[in-house]
């Protein structure tokens, strides 16, 4: 008997945030497919890991836990009052982030042939030649803006801070 060596297909759904990319991953899931959803795995990391929690704390100079979890509000107000601190923060953590899922990628390989992720800020993590395969999901900046507003209420200037920072090099 001969053993076929199947590949595991990493397959990178990203683009600006809310172009998209959550709505096809769910079609993905819908039709069967496995999708890891890397903001979920983002926030786990956040909400556990004590070093980063220390480091978010001597950012903000002040306690970030509630219960001892992180208080997500809390840190987001603090970042959107003060986005020079949330984007030296952003570039620090999206590196960190990208190398856990690269970790995580590596477990889940033997279980799938194709895996996709839900990836926003790809260029930021620093993986992006770590898939087999990107898929970027664009969407007008006006329609991107909306979905954000609907989904998240940010303010009009967080969420052009975000599109801005999510914006995608198509030369990966």
């Amino acid at each position: 008997m001969y053993k076929i060596n199947k590949k595991t297909y990493l397959i990178g759904i990203t683009g600006q945030i809310g172009s998209g990319k959550t709505t096809v991953s769910n079609i993905l899931r819908y039709c069967g497919y496995s999708v890891f959803d890397t903001d979920l795995f983002s926030k786990e990391i956040l909400a556990e890991n004590k070093s980063i929690i220390q480091i978010i704390e001597n950012i903000v100079g002040q306690e970030v836990c509630k219960n001892n979890k992180l208080d997500f509000k809390k840190v987001g107000k603090f970042f959107d009052d003060n986005p020079n601190l949330e984007e030296k923060f952003e570039g620090w953590y999206q590196v960190i982030l990208g190398e856990e899922i690269i970790k995580k990628s590596l477990s889940l390989k033997n279980e799938n042939e194709i895996l996709f992720f839900d990836i926003g800020f790809l260029d930021k993590k620093g993986i992006s030649n770590q898939f087999d395969y990107l898929w970027i999901i664009e969407s007008e900046q006006t329609k991107c803006h909306e979905r954000v507003k609907n989904r998240n209420n940010y303010s009009n200037k967080k969420i052009e801070y975000l599109i801005k920072n999510s914006k995608i090099n198509k030369d990966l």
